[in-house]
């Protein structure tokens, strides 16, 4: 549930690397009080990629790649039963322009704490990131990342 929450964030927030689609993403599943999403790791990454780029701030741009395919989770800890938790997701991204395409690993991580049948962003301090690995290598499963299953 609270991995497949923040992987459907992470999905629809990577989308065009656009930091606008990741603001609507994270709002649509943020608790009131929740870390204001411009204080996030990857908002603020988005942004950056794209103002050292020379690109627009926000929407689409033509002949721009940007995928991210989840690959592993980890949940860091949990408490008030497994209500409350941080999660994190680690996959692989694929951003290519102009015919070229460069890999990496990108992941997010949030508190999260289970309301009401859905998972929700807590209010209150936001998540630490957790250690950025190459999904699948023996440095990811050190840290505690575990293959998730997930059909697109």
């Amino acid at each position: 549930g609270a991995l497949a929450q923040l992987v459907a964030l992470t999905e629809a927030g990577m989308s065009n690397a656009d930091p606008q689609a990741y603001a609507a993403a994270y709002d649509a599943v943020a608790a009131p009080g929740a870390p204001p999403v411009a204080t996030r790791p990857l908002h603020r990454g988005l942004v950056a990629i794209r103002a050292r780029a020379g690109l627009p701030a926000a929407g689409a741009v033509p002949d721009l790649t940007f995928d991210w395919a989840p690959a592993a989770g980890l949940i860091k800890g949990s408490t008030d039963r497994g209500r409350y938790l941080v999660a994190c997701v680690l996959g692989q991204l694929d951003a290519g322009a102009g015919g070229r395409i460069i890999s990496t690993g990108a992941g997010d991580c949030q508190a999260l704490r289970y309301e009401h049948g859905q998972w929700w962003i807590s209010p209150g301090p936001a998540a630490a990131p957790a250690p950025l690995a190459w999904p699948g290598t023996d440095e990811a499963a050190r840290v505690g990342y575990r293959a998730v299953r997930h059909a697109r």
